[in-house]
């Protein structure tokens, strides 16, 4: 497939590409190669597939919350049957809380 964008991390030692099919590709050098084999094949947040709706002004919405796809918190990583993956493998705030647990707080000071 033809690639559309492709980016290097800080460190020189990754290279994410995307491809016109959605699918990302990823090189890296022999010491990253331990950290991704960690990685799971399937990653997904659970929000990804949630039913959607549309309001009065044809604006898309999800079903349950009512937000925007685009403002949901995007829920644990899962896999394609909806099964979460082990929480080592889940993303993290800087301050080392989840990062769906870390949304929830702020959404819930603002």
């Amino acid at each position: 497939s033809p690639l559309l964008d492709g980016h290097f991390d800080p460190s020189g030692e990754r290279l994410a590409v995307t491809d016109v099919e959605g699918k990302l590709n990823l090189v890296v050098t022999s010491d990253a190669t331990r950290q991704m084999q960690a990685a799971p094949a399937e990653q997904f947040f659970a929000a990804d597939y949630s039913p959607l709706v549309r309001d009065s002004h044809f604006n898309v919405l999800d079903a349950q919350s009512h937000l925007p796809p685009h403002l949901m918190p995007p829920g644990l990583l899962v896999d394609a049957s909806g099964r979460p993956h082990p929480e080592a493998q889940q993303p993290r705030a800087p301050d080392g809380l989840f990062v769906d647990a870390a949304r929830t707080a702020e959404s819930e000071a603002a």
